[in-house]
């Protein structure tokens, strides 16, 4: 999958302070996650901003106490190890094929005995999700993309060491393994006052 989209502004104020459009990506299947803003971008009216392409490239960092590993690319179909024996020792190890896992998935292990481990799993090296709870030793990490492209203008929240914001309402797209790109427009709707998105311009 290999997918461009770009995002029009027909009509809504944006500024960095408070009023962003926020694009989310989500995995499949695991609910021990936080959801992270993928990209924050703020067209002006009439203008348009392009994102990042959404691929395959998926990676992953580890954070330990107040620690946070080097990023490790981890390919579909691979397992990448978390070892060391203190915070400040803890990397990901280089992954290896598992044949054993769908075509789609990737994971990390945590093969350390420290405790306090949250995962931070990226696409294109953005931040798009981290573990809510820490990860004990043998515990997993699995990350599946879905096939949804989410939409809503808001503000991130800001924590010690990373930039989340939990699910609230949002606008979904789906993305077809076929799509090539598309334009995504945000405006805003003047009885309700909430933000519209409207996709044209699909190209297969």
């Amino acid at each position: 999958m290999e997918t461009n989209f770009k995002i029009f502004n027909d009509g809504i104020s944006l500024n960095a302070e408070s009023n962003r459009v926020l694009v989310y990506l989500k995995p499949e299947a695991d609910e021990n996650i936080i959801s992270c803003a993928w990209q924050s971008v703020t067209p002006q009216i009439g203008g348009s901003v392009t994102l990042p392409t959404i691929n395959n490239t998926i990676s992953a960092m580890i954070e330990a106490d107040r620690y946070v590993t080097a990023e490790q690319v981890i390919p579909l179909q691979s397992i990448s190890k978390i070892i060391g024996e203190t915070p400040a020792d803890i990397r990901l190890s280089e992954p290896v094929k598992d044949n054993k896992l769908s075509n789609e998935l990737c994971y990390i292990e945590n093969n350390s005995s420290v405790k306090s481990l949250k995962a931070i799993w990226c696409l294109n090296h953005n931040p798009v999700c981290k573990s809510k709870e820490n990860l004990l030793n043998t515990d997993k990490s699995t990350f599946k993309l879905e096939n949804n492209l989410y939409l809503t203008v808001g503000s991130k929240v800001k924590g010690e060491n990373f930039e989340v914001q939990t699910w609230t309402a949002l606008k979904t797209i789906p993305i077809p393994n076929s799509l090539k790109s598309a334009d995504i427009h945000v405006t805003l709707d003047p009885i309700s006052n909430t933000p519209i998105f409207t996709i044209t311009n699909q190209k297969y």
